[in-house]
C-alpha cells in the first residue's frame, strides 16, 4: 500500500469514530483505577507446621492461590541442625481481601519485617487499550481491502500490513490481560524461617589429665577466693580495730602509773612493818 491509501484507511476509521483525524480514542467503561497491590513479609516461628497450614487457610478462606512455593530443609526432629526449615511463598489473593488475608498472615509469627507496595498502571492501561481498538479496526479494513485487491502486490502489501497489525494487537491484548490478572489478584510473599528449639547436650567425660588440671586450678581458685573473704572482712573491721587500739592505749596511760604507784606504796608499807616485828 502506498502512503495515499494507508491515509484513506485512517481517515474511513477516524471518520467512523467520530474523531478527527489523528486523535485516539479515550478507552470506555473503565471503572476507578488500575492498581497493582505487592506486599512482603518476613516471619520466623518456633511452629513451622502451624504457620504453613494457616498459609493453606488463608488461600481457601479467600479463594486465593499459590503462585510459587518453595521450602528447604526438615523438620527438627530429624536432624541435630541448628538451622531450621525455611519457605518462601506467593500468594495470589483477590484485592478485595487483600487486607483481611495480610492481617492475618503478618499474626502468624514473629514479624521480622513488612514491605508494601501500590503501583498504578492506570494511565499505561488506557492508552494501550484505546491503541489496541484502534489497531483492530485497522486490521478489518485491511481486510476489506484485502477482498477487493485484484493485483498481487497490493495482496501482498495488504496481507504484510495484517500480519504486522495482529502480532501488534497479540502483544497488546496479552499485556492488557496481564494488567488484569495483577489487579484484579493482589500479590502476598511470605518468607517463614522456623528457630530451633535450643537442646541441652551432655558434656562428654573429661580424662584424667583434664580432672587434675582442674582440681589443681580449683584449689588455686579457692584459696584466692579465701584471701579475697580475708581482705574483705580485714577492710571491714580497720575501724573498730583502731578505735580498739586507741581505747586500750588511752586505759594503758592510765592504769599502769597508777598499777606503778600502787606497787611501790605496798612495798614502801611492807618495809615499815619489818622492824617492829623484830
Amino acid at each position: 500500500l502506498d502512503t495515499a491509501d494507508k491515509a484513506n484507511i485512517e481517515s474511513a476509521y477516524t471518520a467512523n469514530q467520530g474523531l478527527k483525524t489523528g486523535e485516539i480514542p479515550q478507552l470506555a467503561g473503565l471503572d476507578g483505577r488500575k492498581l497493582i497491590f505487592n506486599a512482603a513479609l518476613v516471619l520466623e516461628t518456633r511452629e513451622f507446621d502451624r504457620c504453613m497450614a494457616t498459609i493453606d487457610s488463608v488461600i481457601g478462606k479467600y479463594n486465593g492461590y499459590v503462585e510459587r512455593s518453595q521450602i528447604n530443609g526438615v523438620p527438627e526432629s530429624k536432624t541435630n541442625e541448628t538451622i531450621g526449615r525455611s519457605a518462601s511463598v506467593s500468594l495470589r489473593l483477590p484485592i478485595s481481601k487483600y487486607g483481611d488475608a495480610l492481617r492475618e498472615l503478618q499474626s502468624m509469627g514473629n514479624l521480622l519485617s513488612k514491605a508494601e507496595s501500590t503501583e498504578d498502571v492506570s494511565r499505561q492501561y488506557v492508552d494501550t487499550d484505546a491503541r489496541n481498538k484502534t489497531l483492530t479496526l485497522q486490521r478489518a479494513k485491511y481486510y476489506e481491502l484485502l477482498v477487493k485487491a485484484d493485483k498481487m502486490e497490493n495482496i501482498i502489501a495488504l496481507e504484510n500490513e495484517i500480519s504486522r497489525l495482529t502480532t501488534e494487537i497479540e502483544q497488546m491484548t496479552a499485556q492488557l490481560r496481564f494488567w488484569d490478572d495483577k489487579v484484579a489478584f493482589s500479590t502476598i510473599t511470605v518468607d517463614l524461617r522456623e528457630v530451633i528449639t535450643p537442646k541441652s547436650v551432655k558434656p562428654a567425660d573429661p580424662d584424667l589429665n583434664t580432672r587434675m588440671n582442674g582440681a589443681f586450678y580449683n584449689t588455686i581458685n579457692e584459696m584466692k577466693k579465701g584471701m579475697e573473704e580475708l581482705s574483705v572482712g580485714i577492710m571491714g573491721a580497720l575501724p573498730w580495730i583502731i578505735i580498739s587500739v586507741v581505747v586500750l592505749g588511752i586505759l594503758a596511760a592510765i592504769l599502769v602509773p597508777l598499777a606503778r604507784k600502787a606497787a611501790k606504796t605496798a612495798l614502801k608499807n611492807k618495809n615499815n612493818e619489818k622492824p617492829k616485828e623484830e
